[in-house]
């Protein structure tokens, strides 16, 4: 993923409207992109500025807010790929099974 790339997934980053390979992408550019983190930081604290829920600018802490959130995804990503591998262990002990009773 390039920076052009990066910067066009910040707002349905932000907005929690990718998938979850393309989250994964995003996430692995960042970590490597200060430009494009730097981006991000920006875009978050504006969209959490924005948010009429979010705005007690006095004691709202954004750069904290964009941490949970990115801490989050990344859970989810661990969830899901735990899931994906348990699905191909499921599929690789019933194959095995069917395998063995035909024989």
């Amino acid at each position: 993923m390039n920076c052009t790339d990066a910067n066009r997934m910040i707002i349905p980053f932000l907005k929690d409207q990718l998938s979850i390979h393309d989250t994964w992408l995003f996430l692995k550019h960042i970590r490597g992109c200060d430009a494009c983190r730097d981006e991000l930081d920006l875009e978050s604290i504006i969209l959490s500025a924005s948010d009429p829920d979010m705005t007690d600018a006095g004691s709202f802490d954004f750069s904290h807010h964009l941490d949970e959130l990115i801490l989050k995804k990344q859970q989810r990503i661990r969830t899901c790929m735990i899931t994906d591998l348990l699905d191909v262990f499921l599929l690789l002990v019933i194959f095995t099974v069917l395998l063995i009773g035909i024989f």
